[in-house]
């Protein structure tokens, strides 16, 4: 990806982020991005086309933070997996807000675009390549089912401390919480 196009695309996320699916438009993005009238649709040529990239960019920068915080096997508690998914959450309702904002709004449309689930199941396919060894090296006999239900439960802390973040105490004793019920009771 080049500079310009990586700038495009995360003006389209901050553009997404604060107006949602609404105000993504082509002009919208090339206002937010400073660049010339028409510089995004010269790219991306309809919205489904924008959406798209949009939506990989997005993925790109998740992934980045997840590989940043994810453990290398070996190294894994329970406890130290849940500080650092709670050090994800931080960071992804926080420094990278705009990026969870702008999931949102795009994955509310999941249904209606063509290519934007097939982009989805790919990131998502990433993702349990890194946390599934990760979970059965900290006990789990089931590590896609409890992966399944980690990734619900740490999307569903992430929004709530996007949409509330003072009102939410600290994610990981809740993700240490979840982890030694799915995982404990597995080993009886």
């Amino acid at each position: 990806m080049d500079q310009a196009e990586a700038l495009i695309l995360d003006a389209a996320i901050e553009v997404l982020a604060v107006g949602g699916m609404p105000s993504l438009t082509h002009s919208e993005v090339d206002a937010r991005a400073g660049v010339a009238e028409g510089s995004t649709a010269e790219r991306y040529p309809t919205r489904d086309d924008l959406l798209g990239a949009v939506l990989h960019r997005i993925l790109d920068r998740e992934t980045a933070v997840w590989a940043r915080l994810t453990p290398a096997p070996g190294e894994s508690t329970i406890d130290g997996f849940a500080d650092r998914m709670g050090r994800l959450i931080h960071t992804l309702a926080g420094p990278e807000r705009s990026v969870t904002k702008a999931r949102h709004a795009v994955f509310a449309q999941l249904g209606s675009v063509p290519g934007l689930r097939a982009e989805l199941d790919s990131s998502s396919s990433r993702v349990t390549e890194w946390l599934g060894p990760l979970l059965v090296e900290l006990g789990s006999r089931r590590p896609e089912a409890d992966l399944d239900r980690l990734l619900v439960f740490i999307d569903g802390l992430l929004a709530a401390q996007v949409d509330a973040p003072a009102a939410e105490g600290p994610p990981a004793p809740a993700i240490a919480g979840l982890l030694h019920g799915l995982i404990d009771r597995q080993l009886l």
